[in-house]
């Protein structure tokens, strides 16, 4: 078997795994299953599931399950109150106002 013939095979025993996800997933959502029960089931984050649906030309069904990776984001802890940041509004404190964004950027350079 040459280089490109084993090529040509792993494309598309690639393209096969990626038909047959879509359709387990196609198949999970109308029985209307869990999106992160679904993304467990195949063994994947809901994050690699979107990403890997993307990937495959199906934004429709990669946006269930990005919905389901905004829903289990925490939102970080102000140092000074212990009260939880916004992170769309430059991730000041909700309690006290206090602004981290400079703190954040000042921790980041020194750690490299």
């Amino acid at each position: 078997m040459t280089r490109e013939e084993a090529a040509a095979a792993t494309a598309e025993r690639f393209a096969r795994q990626r038909q047959e996800r879509i359709e387990d997933v196609e198949f999970l959502l109308e029985q209307r299953t869990d999106p992160a029960l679904i993304a467990e089931r195949l063994g994947l984050s809901p994050a690699a599931l979107a990403k890997s649906l993307y990937r495959s030309g199906r934004p429709d069904l990669a946006n269930r399950f990005q919905r389901v990776v905004g829903q289990n984001r925490t939102p970080g802890v102000c140092k000074y109150c212990g009260g939880p940041t916004c992170r769309r509004e430059r991730k000041s404190c909700t309690n006290c106002g206090h602004i981290a964004r400079m703190e954040t950027i000042i921790a980041r350079s020194n750690a490299a």
